[in-house]
């Protein structure tokens, strides 16, 4: 005897596509993003009390220690940026959207790793490595960058590229263009032409 077909019809498996999207519907949703900046910046909070030596705990610790190992004394920039980039996404999803510029954060972000590699490069010159330990220094990242370039550029070269580098990063952080800066600033004034008078002449 054949075996009856069973009635019952097997779901269709969720396809990759449809699940990965509802995953992304979530993460971009508000009530996530929200979520997202408060997380932001209970850390920044914990990390500077951690700092500060006000509180202290086994995981905080950790944190506060791998910061300053790669970034020394940049620690203080980054935990600020954290929290400043909790309160900006709760800013933009409460009641004052903001328009997001890619000029000044590239600018600060070329400051920040350029004075990280500049002052290893002045002040780690005779035991670089010591400065990483010490968690004040540039931490790995500033002892890594001036590094490199010593190495390939010489230290006098690599001091001069940093400057190059930190400049560059000053006017992008200003959202400064190549002409604002060679034109000393000045920016074309609109042209103030009287308004024409409509004429006075009756209408045949």
């Amino acid at each position: 005897m054949s075996r009856g077909k069973s009635g019952r019809k097997r779901a269709p498996p969720r396809s990759r596509k449809g699940a990965s999207g509802q995953w992304w519907a979530w993460v971009t949703s508000p009530l996530a993003q929200q979520a997202l900046a408060l997380g932001l910046i209970l850390l920044a909070l914990l990390t500077l009390l951690t700092l500060l030596r006000v509180t202290s705990g086994r995981w905080t610790d950790a944190w506060v220690r791998t910061l300053q190992f790669l970034f020394g004394w940049g620690i203080v920039p980054v935990t600020a940026a954290i929290g400043g980039a909790g309160v900006l996404i709760l800013q933009h999803h409460l009641d004052q959207p903001i328009t997001w510029r890619w000029r000044p954060v590239v600018g600060l972000e070329m400051l920040f790793f350029g004075l990280l590699a500049l002052t290893h490069l002045v002040a780690g010159w005779a035991d670089p490595w010591s400065l990483v330990e010490s968690g004040w220094g540039g931490g790995l990242v500033g002892w890594a960058l001036s590094h490199i370039l010593s190495l390939y550029l010489g230290p006098l070269a690599a001091g001069l590229v940093l400057l190059g580098l930190l400049f560059v990063g000053l006017g992008l952080t200003f959202d400064l263009t190549a002409r604002d800066v060679w034109g000393g600033g000045r920016r074309p004034r609109p042209s103030r032409r009287p308004a024409a008078r409509p004429s006075s002449r009756p209408t045949p």
